[in-house]
């Protein structure tokens, strides 16, 4: 075993220290801290104000819904793209509370659906907080080390408006990280089955991409770990039978990605994907790799510096105490067994800056190739920073004499500080007249003094204007120095008491840290009015018997939407999920569509049937889809017509190829559908009409499943302006009754005179069985979150003086 064994368990001597231990023993004082933090979330009704956090929300919401209503987790999106299968919407939103909460669902029509969602990253913070305890354990000596390393990870989460990438690339990865170590240390198979699982599950509500760079991380730390410990590691005896585990061991985790991969990629051949930046085969090409969102300056790490957080995707301030002791970290971390974690940062980084090394594994790591937006590699890269900071904090505490003893000895130091104070004063006097007088909320505000809104600041020249509204941008200068005279001062008169030192130091951090998730997650979120809370509730989806030309034309589920403040952000279509608007086009982005109505779109438009590369008329992606001014598209797909129509007969077609000819036609009017099937059938041209229009009602619609009842004198066709796909099925009055592929995207049935009770049903067993697996492992990782958490609660941590 690797790790070093000459640790000090030696309990705290004082009062004092007895009292403290209680409290920083465990990661419990930071649990409660999170709770106070969610609890002001949910009291003060925030929700995303923008961007993907909002996306994200709003997908939680659609499918949470739709379960509290029919006890069914969606399969199909009715809402978007005149219906799509829900597998990439499902996999990105499944967080580990989303899944729990699935079989709770019909308990929960009561409770405000932000309530839950804060729940759900509470939850995720949980396991954010133990996989941090755990893994400091592996490095760390101190309990005071673990707490400030475990603060700095949550406190520096902000997730409001870029979920995906500011939070869930992060918050499962150090219990992975932990397992991935333990195995490294003790050879034991279980826990690489533990971190391969947990990277499976943490690929679910995530992007499908996140996966090439967290499994390149890990083999970034495995191939560090062995080089740093290459001695070791080549005396070390493999205990017996390890390799008979390691077949089996691979086999599961293996199994594991694929279900993972098949949730993610479930009806994935009946889409095409028209993603910015993304070929067709869903391929990033070198140049959008290295260029897409930019990436990642060494400019912007100023942030830990500033705690100023421009992106919308990422935020990469860890505190100030963090960046004051990541560069004494560095040189300790790097003089020591785990200088992994400087190669595997400084790896990432080299990556993330668009160097050569990012050209390398673009060509040689395996799925590299579908990742794009290298600077949001940086939250993991943030994660080892904080990781390796901690190592220049426990030697601060263990020996502060032999850190800062001779610095503070030096009163030309100490002068230098207050001029340097001196002319930061001034500075800030000059930029904003009369903010000196504002200094002393400092003590009620430590995050930092605000700026009139609109005000700019050049801190550093040559670097771009840096907006100060709701930041803290021009008092961070003081903030620096003020801590640096009191840590000298500090150091000075508390030689023998060394535990208030770092009982300030860990309340300043708290208070820095807060402050700026505080400042943060209140700027990137909306305070939802008491007018508009009954938005917040679960309710049963709407039917809409016709599409809109518009989402924010349709009801007042829209108009809420439209109440939000600007953002810099990408919404898209899942707007529509949260309205109940049914669009005939899309008024947001829009990243793929069934390719059946592709098809379509491509027919009606009078495109080439050929040629599939050039986009459909009308769609801009990253953008909207326009829908053509085709008169018979615009009866065809609902806008001028029902949704659910009614034709004595219709006009049968045995290849694509012609009926698409057909459809190109400007002579098509749209009144005999055209329905696409190979065999002996009594057709009618397709230039007539057959449109009838019978008395109907629709009894029951959710996600999955379409009921409706029509009384016909004769036989007849119902035709559905809902995209065709092969996971649809049909009864007609109990009875079942094949569905047809009508008008090259949407389906249609035959029925007989008299009364029919039609129920369309979408179902995909090997969907629904992934769901149902994922939701069984999110209940035993939540048990095993509760054992971790135990565990940590009540181990021994030495607090060392």
């Amino acid at each position: 075993m690797l790790r070093d064994s000459s640790v000090n368990r030696a309990r705290p001597k004082s009062i004092f220290s007895s009292f403290l231990f209680l409290m920083i023993s465990g990661p419990l004082l930071i649990v409660v801290i999170e709770i106070f933090f969610h609890l002001w979330l949910i009291l003060t009704h925030r929700i995303p104000i923008g961007h993907e956090g909002l996306t994200y929300f709003i997908y939680q919401y659609f499918f949470l819904n739709n379960a509290v209503f029919t006890g069914q987790i969606p399969q199909w999106m009715p809402y978007i793209g005149h219906g799509e299968i829900a597998s990439v919407e499902f996999a990105s939103q499944a967080s580990l509370g989303q899944n729990l909460f699935f079989p709770l669902a019909p308990f929960l029509k009561a409770i405000p659906f932000n309530v839950i969602f804060d729940i759900n990253f509470f939850i995720d913070h949980l396991l954010l907080i133990a996989g941090g305890w755990l893994l400091a354990g592996q490095y760390y000596r101190s309990g005071w080390t673990k707490f400030f390393v475990v603060l700095s990870l949550t406190g520096s989460v902000i997730w409001s408006t870029q979920v995906w990438f500011n939070f869930h690339f992060y918050y499962a990865f150090p219990l992975i990280l932990y397992f991935f170590h333990r195995f490294l240390e003790t050879y034991k198979w279980r826990y690489f089955i533990a971190a391969g699982n947990l990277l499976a599950f943490q690929t679910l509500g995530g992007a499908a991409y996140l996966f090439p760079v967290a499994s390149l991380t890990l083999f970034i730390y495995l191939f560090s770990f062995v080089l740093t410990n290459r001695a070791d590691f080549l005396k070390q005896t493999f205990p017996k039978k390890f390799w008979v585990k390691a077949i089996p061991s691979l086999v599961v985790v293996g199994v594991g990605l694929l279900l993972a991969f098949g949730v993610l990629y479930a009806g994935h051949n009946e889409m095409i994907f028209y993603a910015h930046g993304r070929g067709r085969d869903n391929i990033v090409p070198l140049d959008k790799f290295l260029e897409h969102g930019g990436n990642l300056t060494l400019n912007k790490w100023l942030e830990l510096i500033l705690g100023v957080s421009p992106a919308l995707d990422y935020t990469l301030y860890i505190g100030l105490l963090g960046a004051v002791f990541f560069i004494l970290g560095a040189v300790i971390c790097f003089r020591s067994r785990y200088r992994m974690l400087v190669y595997s940062a400084a790896f990432l980084l080299a990556i993330s800056v668009g160097s050569f090394v990012a050209v390398c594994a673009y060509y040689v790591w395996p799925f590299m190739k579908i990742y794009r937006h290298l600077a949001l590699i940086s939250p993991i890269i943030k994660m080892l920073v904080i990781f390796i900071a901690g190592f220049g904090f426990e030697r601060f505490i263990l020996s502060p004499s032999d850190v800062f003893q001779k610095i503070a000895s030096q009163v030309r130091l100490i002068i230098l500080g207050f001029a340097l104070l001196a002319i930061s004063l001034l500075v800030l006097e000059v930029y904003s007249p009369g903010i000196i007088k504002k200094i002393p909320f400092f003590l009620v505000d430590p995050g930092g003094l605000y700026l009139d809104k609109g005000q700019n600041v050049h801190l550093i020249p040559g670097l771009p204007v840096l907006p100060t509204k709701d930041s803290f941008v021009v008092f961070r200068i003081f903030d620096v120095l003020l801590f640096s005279l009191l840590i000298i001062f500090l150091l000075k008169l508390s030689k023998k008491r060394t535990e208030w030192l770092i009982v300030f130091l860990l309340c300043f951090h708290v208070l820095d840290l807060y402050g700026y998730k505080f400042s943060e997650v209140s700027r990137r979120s909306f305070v939802v009015s008491p007018s508009d809370q009954k938005f917040l509730k679960f309710e049963k989806p709407i039917f809409s018997y016709r599409r809109s030309e518009g989402l924010f034309i349709t009801n007042d589920r829209a108009g809420f939407l439209k109440r939000f403040p600007n953002s810099n952000g990408s919404p898209n279509t899942g707007y529509n999920t949260f309205a109940f608007a049914d669009e005939i086009g899309s008024t947001f982005l829009i990243n793929y569509l069934q390719k059946d109505f592709d098809l379509y779109l491509r027919a009606v438009n009078h495109q080439d049937f050929s040629d599939r590369v050039v986009f459909p008329k009308g769609l801009v992606p990253y953008k909207y889809l326009k829908f053509p001014e085709n008169k018979a598209a615009r009866k065809m797909s609902g806008l001028d017509e029902d949704k659910i129509q009614f034709y004595k007969n219709v006009s049968f077609f045995d290849n694509e190829k012609s009926l698409f000819q057909v459809m190109s036609d400007e002579k098509f009017h749209g009144d005999v559908p055209l329905i696409l099937a190979k065999g002996n059938f009594s057709s009618v041209p397709w230039n007539g009409s057959e449109h009838i229009y019978p008395r109907y009602q629709v009894l029951r619609f959710d996600a999955n499943t379409l009921e409706l009842e029509v009384e016909l004198s004769s036989p007849a066709w119902v035709y559905i302006a809902e995209n065709f796909s092969k996971n649809w099925g049909a009864t007609v009055n109990g009875e079942k009754s094949r569905i047809y592929r009508a008008n090259l995207a949407y389906q249609a049935l035959p029925l007989t005179a008299g009364h029919n009770r039609i129920v369309f049903n979408f179902f995909n067993w090997q969907m629904v069985m992934q769901y149902y697996f994922w939701i069984a492992i999110s209940y035993i990782w939540a048990f095993v979150l509760i054992y971790l958490l135990w565990r940590s609660s009540k181990e021994k941590n030495e607090l060392c003086f």
